[in-house]
């Protein structure tokens, strides 16, 4: 949601850390990227468990 507000280099709460860690960069984008796989990686696991689609003990 900040994204729609701030370019991605210019999210607050990533300069502020920014500045206390001494990274050379804002890194908001890493995290976007790593929701934009993980969020979907959660819900495919979801369904593939609820709708019983992969059989066997192994999963």
């Amino acid at each position: 949601m900040l994204g729609w507000h701030h370019t991605y280099a210019e999210v607050p709460f990533f300069d502020q850390l920014k500045d206390i860690f001494g990274f050379s960069r804002n890194n908001y984008d890493k995290v976007g990227h790593f929701a934009q796989g993980f969020v979907p990686a959660l819900i495919a696991r979801e369904i593939i468990l609820r709708k019983n689609i992969i059989q066997g003990s192994i999963w």
